[in-house]
């Protein structure tokens, strides 16, 4: 049986033991593929991983046009299945882990949504609209290097573990208003192209926004920094608000540049 060929060193890190279908190998677990080849070769890829300019050639309902709709439909089914096994897994076992990094989607919705264990979307590109709005993530949150072409919505989500968006690239409107962060959430060196909202948002942990780009307006309103809060060389081409933002044991804002309006007050 073909499966994707598509590979990244995040599947090689989780087995059968503790990612959802992962074997040990970089490759891509996903069997339902495509052959993207030509006549001397063939190239099996799986609807996330196939380029998106292309229809395979033994699988023609694989249109351009319902793509993006597809590879949603199909990301939710194995997320489904993914939720089932994890219900039923004995505690003892530890964590398994939903692995599927560089996938590509169209127009997603997962509001109230809960992700029982890790989930690794690294290097992922969410090419509509993301809506994970008042979601919750039981463990690690992977979305490092990611891109979110249009409006993401993580308003009023709940990260339980730790939330990674390491040098992830916001380019529609980035929304965490009233997120709730129990781990060390990682923002560093994030683009944000269409603005970002963190109004009332809640850091129980380490915050690291350093070296991240700000391009759109920036809305840190009300939130609350229980901990540490880096903004270390960010920065902040439009206005920025921190008006009633609540500021724990250290905040640092060494290297900070504002190129707009920047408000402290509360």
């Amino acid at each position: 049986m073909s499966r994707c060929q598509s590979p990244h060193p995040e599947f090689a890190r989780y087995t059968d033991r503790t990612g959802f279908r992962c074997d040990g190998t970089d490759s891509c677990w996903v069997a339902d593929v495509g052959d993207f080849g030509n006549a001397e070769r063939s190239e099996y890829y799986c609807i996330f991983h196939g380029p998106v300019d292309q229809i395979p050639k033994d699988r023609p309902e694989w249109e351009i046009d319902r793509r993006g709709a597809m590879q949603a439909a199909q990301l939710q089914a194995l997320l489904d299945e993914w939720c089932d096994e994890v219900s039923g897994r004995d505690e003892a076992d530890g964590p398994l882990t939903f692995v599927l990094p560089e996938l590509k989607v169209g127009d997603i919705e997962f509001k109230r949504a809960v992700f029982p264990g890790p989930v690794v979307f690294v290097g992922a590109h969410f090419l509509g609209t993301a809506r994970f709005r008042s979601a919750v993530f039981r463990g690690q949150a992977k979305f490092s290097w990611a891109s979110f072409r249009q409006e993401v919505q993580f308003h009023r989500a709940d990260f339980d573990g730790e939330a990674l968006f390491v040098s992830t690239d916001f380019r529609g409107l980035a929304g965490f208003s009233s997120a709730r962060f129990g781990d060390t959430a990682d923002f560093a060196s994030a683009r944000y192209g269409g603005g970002a909202e963190f109004e009332s948002a809640i850091f129980t942990a380490d915050a690291d926004f350093e070296a991240a780009a700000f391009t759109g307006r920036a809305d840190f309103c009300k939130a609350v920094f229980d901990k540490g809060a880096a903004f270390e060389a960010t920065e902040f081409a439009d206005s920025a608000d921190f008006r009633g933002t609540r500021f724990g044991t250290d905040a640092s804002f060494s290297g900070v540049k504002f190129g707009g309006h920047a408000t402290f007050r509360s």
